[in-house]
């Protein structure tokens, strides 16, 4: 008897099921957990959370003491800080609280690395003719002259691609560090990227660009090997 008591018990709850074609459990039905039912009859849980968004913003996870060059020119140091990609600006511990400080209102700063070595980063908005392509974060610099050679880190969302009927990939959006390397010089800036057949266009005399890489066997994406490319471009 018992036995043909709980049978019943889920026939209904399945009829409910049903014909609703799916049910709620908890009070809001924007936020609960899902149930459906798949072919056989089997009852599923979806959940129905809020996407969230991972990831680390920060250029640095530790504070730096760092020497801010403002766009008017002032000069303030030794404040600690942390540069948050994402936002585009500086995080400044103070006695009492944390401000931030936005990039536009910034010219350059300047810190100490983890290996004692003194880091420059630069607002784009400083370099002449700049290229709308690029990003607004700030650039490490990493050699000047006629040319000058800058690393940019960026911040890149990927989206959700969580798919809620067939209750697959990821539900949360996620942020990651991306890194190029920039050229410029009075007259132009542009990203590295390419071929170095596509490369060597972005100069008044491709052909010469061209055999230097192909002869020197130098590879696009390496800092090692642009910073060569930067010396031949400055000997021109």
């Amino acid at each position: 008897m018992t036995n043909i008591k709980i049978k019943l018990s889920l026939l209904l709850l399945y009829s409910a099921i049903n014909v609703n074609g799916q049910g709620y459990v908890g009070g809001d039905t924007g936020k609960g957990t899902q149930i459906s039912t798949v072919p056989g009859g089997i009852v599923q849980e979806m959940n129905l959370s809020e996407p969230k968004t991972e990831g680390n913003t920060y250029l640095f996870q530790n504070w730096v003491s760092a020497d801010i060059t403002l766009s008017d020119g002032k000069l303030i140091t030794g404040l600690p800080i942390r540069y948050d990609l994402y936002n585009n600006g500086l995080e400044i511990k103070t006695s009492n609280n944390i401000r931030f400080l936005s990039a536009i209102r910034i010219k350059e700063f300047n810190y100490y690395n983890e290996l004692g070595i003194e880091v420059t980063l630069i607002n784009p908005l400083s370099i002449v003719n700049i290229n709308p392509e690029i990003p607004s974060s700030f650039l490490k610099i990493e050699g000047q002259g006629k040319w000058s050679l800058y690393q940019q880190k960026y911040v890149k969302l990927i989206k959700s691609n969580y798919n809620a009927a067939l209750d697959m990939g990821n539900r949360n959006n996620k942020m990651i560090i991306e890194s190029q390397f920039i050229l410029s010089n009075d007259k132009v800036a542009f990203i590295v990227k390419g071929n170095k057949r596509n490369f060597s266009r972005n100069f008044e005399d491709p052909e010469l660009v061209y055999s230097f890489l192909k002869d020197n066997k130098l590879n696009l994406n390496e800092l090692h090997d642009l910073k060569s490319v930067l010396v031949f471009l400055n000997s021109q």
